[in-house]
């Protein structure tokens, strides 16, 4: 059987190994992961945005596995195939992104419909993260911060999880560009 289409994922690739932590990425974390940094901003924290959004994706990627659901994965596909992403990111970029997103992560299915949030649009990652029985939900997104945590999955800001995961004192110390 495929464990990508199963309902609770478990990650257990070697015998006696532990099973690998479990991610839900939001998004607005993973577009941010893929454009670029702005470096023209004048504000020296939105210029090393991207750098740390870039950071928390490939330190997650490498550190646990992603969930990702046919709701969150196809949201994800709709906004980087937008014409705008053109003149940020070329086309085949975004679509190794994605090919390279579906092919290191877990699909989780069914995901059973939930009504969490008061944004109904992000209740799709708190379902993915529930049915997926994630280790953390990183977004961006005050609506599903303000939840604090959905089942036993804790709900993050990516600055905490790149603190988490080791990373964020690594990107904030990267001279401006």
């Amino acid at each position: 059987m495929d464990d990508r289409n199963i309902g609770i994922v478990r990650d257990n690739d070697k015998a006696g190994a532990l099973p690998r932590p479990r991610y839900v990425l939001d998004t607005n974390v993973l577009l941010a992961a893929v454009l670029p940094p702005v470096a023209g901003h004048r504000h020296p924290r939105h210029r090393h945005h991207g750098v740390l959004m870039a950071a928390v994706v490939a330190a997650a990627r490498a550190q646990g596995v992603l969930l990702l659901s046919p709701e969150t994965l196809g949201e994800l596909a709709e906004v980087m195939n937008r014409p705008g992403f053109d003149r940020y990111v070329p086309a085949e970029a975004r679509r190794d992104f994605l090919d390279a997103l579906w092919r290191e992560s877990r699909m989780v299915m069914p995901v059973p419909a939930v009504r969490l949030c008061s944004d109904a649009t992000d209740d799709k990652f708190l379902a993915l993260a529930l049915a997926g029985d994630a280790d953390a939900l990183v977004t961006q997104d005050k609506a599903v911060l303000a939840l604090g945590r959905v089942g036993r999955t804790p709900i993050l800001h990516p600055n905490r999880f790149a603190t988490l995961l080791g990373v964020g004192e690594a990107c904030r110390a990267q001279p401006p560009a």
